[in-house]
């Protein structure tokens, strides 16, 4: 079994040094609380995998199989030096664990809307996230005299045609074993409406891509997010770029991001390239049907009796929007 936290946190930005209740990197312990940059991610998991090896330790037992402790410093700043390097080392040690677990949900002891009593979400897979340049070359000139197109309008009708032809929605995977997790727990027509997905599917997919949450639950999402051209009001730009993010649902691919945004734009005026930096496909869907998920189930009810427990992917606030604002 692999156990995994990682130590460091997100940086504070320039200019916000000041201004904190206490030191952002002090960890004072005051008025009840942690008062610490990141006291929450993840630093529960790690202090917790620490008491628990202690504990162990401690009662003399020995687990059957091993337990292997692995501790990142540089996850915020995606893990090259930490988590890539452990990876790199396990495999070379020829280790293939039985059972991962890294850094997840909590119990909500207020629960999620529409759903009765404390909630604990396990998470099963993550999104994945690519961000594609959209780049026009096109004649300069002088603004009197503009072709029936310039670079921007060639631009901004690629962008148009990108976010009025998102990726297909499917009510799949991590979002529809949650679903399902915590149907038994809703009212009746929420009930009634997952345990027959074969009739309600298309009215139900509707219903949760009409809101911002419940499109991200159900599709990879599209996101214009920057976009550059032009140097003066007068001047016809010879070029421009727009810059936009895709997170991936588990089972489509940075591939066929690409292919789809090249097939929806349709213009070979409009070069789609993937941007330098941080690209990562979606990660694999965890099976629920494992020792490992059991075992964390035993362990909720033990400490949190009565809480309903489901599968989740990356996305959990939307999800709890999702169900807050669509009255699921």
């Amino acid at each position: 079994m692999l156990l995994l936290a990682h130590q460091d946190v997100v940086p504070v930005a320039a200019g916000e040094e000041t201004g904190w209740t206490h030191p952002p990197f002090a960890g004072v312990v005051a008025d009840g609380h942690v008062w610490g940059r990141g006291a929450l991610d993840d630093k529960a998991s790690l202090v917790a995998i620490l008491e628990a090896v202690e504990r162990l330790a401690a009662s003399g037992r020995a687990p059957r199989r091993a337990i292997l402790l692995a501790f990142g410093h540089d996850e915020e700043v995606g893990g090259e030096r930490g988590a890539a390097r452990i990876a790199e080392r396990l495999a070379e040690r020829g280790v293939a664990p039985e059972f991962v677990l890294d850094e997840g949900m909590a119990v909500l002891a207020d629960g999620v809307p529409g759903v009765r009593g404390p909630v604990a979400l396990v998470g099963i897979a993550e999104k994945g996230s690519v961000t594609l340049d959209l780049e026009v070359e096109a004649e300069g000139g002088h603004s009197s005299m503009p072709p029936r197109q310039t670079a921007i309008g060639i631009l901004a009708a690629a962008v148009a045609r990108l976010e009025a032809s998102p990726m297909p929605a499917r009510l799949a995977g991590p979002a529809r074993l949650m679903l399902e997790g915590l149907a038994p727990e809703m009212g009746f027509g929420s009930r009634l409406a997952v345990a027959n997905l074969w009739l309600f599917r298309r009215p139900l997919e509707r219903r949760l891509a009409a809101s911002p949450a419940g499109n991200a639950l159900l599709r990879t999402t599209t996101a214009a997010t920057l976009v550059e051209g032009g140097v003066k009001e007068n001047v016809l730009p010879r070029s421009a770029r727009a810059a936009v993010n895709f997170r991936l649902l588990p089972g489509d691919s940075i591939r066929s991001v690409i292919e789809h945004a090249r097939r929806a734009i349709a213009d070979p005026r409009v070069a789609v390239k993937v941007r330098g930096g941080f690209a990562a496909e979606a990660s694999p869907v965890a099976p629920v049907e494992t020792a490992g998920f059991e075992a964390i189930r035993r362990s909720i009810a033990e400490v949190f009796p009565g809480a309903a427990v489901a599968a989740y992917g990356d996305a959990i606030r939307f999800y709890l929007r999702l169900l807050e604002s669509t009255g699921f």
